[in-house]
């Protein structure tokens, strides 16, 4: 997104990845995007697979682009219960309509958390953990396959 003015974007969805696959975005490359200046009509927002997650969280944590976006989606990367503790503690979440953190590494008690705090204000958490087989080493999920002839 970089320098570019996107006054009609309305969904912005980045898969970050990691070093091991050439990856090498930093926080500090975001943020075009958390300021929201370049996009205002932004309302979706996906930073995901990223195994820099926990500083995503934080960084997304006091963006001005949350408070008007109805989605964030930090899926799919190796979100750890720091990172969702800064996105506790940060700017207010209740507004949105969905926070999706499936595939993540998040503990039992601060997924209960992250449920009272949102949920009761109507807020869709997704916390999906069905394909994270964890064995202590945490990775980003390889996401979809792309085939073509």
């Amino acid at each position: 997104m970089g320098k570019s003015e996107l006054p009609a974007l309305e969904h912005l969805e980045l898969w970050l990845g990691c070093a091991e696959h050439g990856a090498d975005c930093e926080v500090a490359d975001l943020e075009p995007v958390l300021s929201g200046a370049r996009s205002p009509r932004l309302r979706h927002l996906a930073l995901c697979n990223s195994e820099i997650q926990d500083e995503v969280a934080a960084a997304v944590a006091s963006a001005p682009v949350v408070d008007r976006l109805e989605v964030l989606d930090l899926s799919m990367g190796i979100l750890s219960d720091e990172g969702a503790a800064a996105l506790l503690g940060g700017r207010p979440l209740t507004h949105l309509r969905k926070l999706d953190l499936h595939y993540n590494y998040l503990s039992e008690p601060v997924r209960r958390r992250l449920r009272q705090a949102l949920e009761p204000a109507g807020v869709e958490v997704d916390l999906d953990q069905d394909d994270v087989a964890w064995d202590g080493d945490r990775d980003i999920c390889v996401g979809p396959v792309f085939l073509t002839p």
